[in-house]
């Protein structure tokens, strides 16, 4: 977070907690300011993702919610990242050199994560 953008995320909490004004905020409320809904960002992110590990490994997780099409990216990653701590655990205790097999595709504990860091990021661009 920016110097500048911290500045004003503290004047404007601090002009909330002096004043008697509530606000309430629910699903939706990024619209009115052009970012993508919650599960607007999946299909975004995937429109990112042209080749590589990261793609392979969204569309297998994506295929896997084929029959809720509500499913949200968040939900994508924590599978992900589901799936990097079974083979995280395998390391702890010693399994050599341990892997997972995604739709035929083997990956590592490492490229997993990668995977996560890179769907983030395609996150943050988006917004």
């Amino acid at each position: 977070m920016t110097i500048e953008l911290q500045e004003k995320l503290n004047e404007y909490l601090d002009t909330l907690q002096n004043s008697n004004r509530s606000f309430l905020i629910g699903a939706g409320c990024s619209r009115c300011a052009k970012l993508p809904l919650t599960g607007e960002l999946a299909d975004l992110v995937k429109g990112k993702l042209t080749n590589g590990k990261t793609k392979t490994i969204l569309e297998y997780v994506v295929s896997n919610f084929t029959g809720n099409p509500n499913t949200t990216i968040e939900e994508y990653i924590s599978e992900i990242v589901d799936y990097a701590a079974i083979l995280e655990r395998r390391v702890e205790k010693g399994s050599p050199n341990p892997t997972m097999v995604l739709n035929g595709e083997t990956y590592s504990e490492i490229e997993l994560k990668t995977a996560v860091l890179d769907i983030q990021q395609f996150i943050v661009e988006a917004i």
